[in-house]
């Protein structure tokens, strides 16, 4: 059986494992009585409500891993992962790409910045990402098992959201993933 993974997605989890905030044994957390300044930039970046275009998302999660990461907090663990593979995701959006697809990076988007407003303001999340965000919080918890739990958080979860909120049909679901496969590479998986 031949599993393919984007390569944007390897790259990414590879780096991130032989990161110096993987490597790093702290487990600090920015709270609003210690780090008001960023806990205050984390919830403007958070607001999805104030992106104005799609090219706005990556950058976002960009600093918000910096920001994260800059004090220790296992929180920045996924958008670490998830910004240069939304970087990649969104550069290869062209004029050709269906309006449905487009729609759908958005809303895919839309649930992480949406789930990480709610966590900081101690909001409901989805019990998915409530395992991510305790797992962040945990210290002894390993750091690829939590980003493990972001991923999986986003991927099973979110995406499936954000194709029906896209109206993305059966016909237009393969041509996505045909389209977000370009830049894969094969890895085999052998059962005994």
């Amino acid at each position: 059986m031949m599993i393919r993974l984007p390569i944007a997605y390897l790259t990414c989890i590879f780096l991130f494992a032989f990161s110096p905030i993987t490597q790093a044994n702290t487990c600090n957390l920015i709270h609003p009585a210690t780090h008001p300044k960023q806990y205050r930039q984390l919830l403007i970046l958070s607001n999805f409500s104030t992106i104005q275009s799609i090219q706005e998302i990556p950058t976002r999660l960009h600093e918000i891993a910096r920001i994260f990461a800059h004090q220790g907090d296992r929180r920045g663990f996924f958008p670490a992962i998830y910004a240069p593979a939304s970087e990649q995701a969104i550069s290869s959006l062209t004029t050709l790409t269906p309006s449905a697809l487009k729609k759908m990076t958005w809303f895919f988007a839309e649930y992480y910045f949406n789930t990480l407003y709610k966590h900081l303001t101690a909001q409901h999340i989805p019990p998915y990402w409530h395992l991510y965000y305790q797992s962040a919080l945990t210290c002894h918890t390993p750091p690829l098992l939590v980003i493990s739990y972001g991923l999986l958080a986003h991927l099973s979860f979110d995406l499936k959201g954000a194709l029906l909120k896209a109206n993305i049909t059966d016909g237009l679901l393969p041509n996505y993933l045909v389209h977000m496969l370009i830049n894969s590479i094969p890895i085999e998986s052998r059962t005994k």
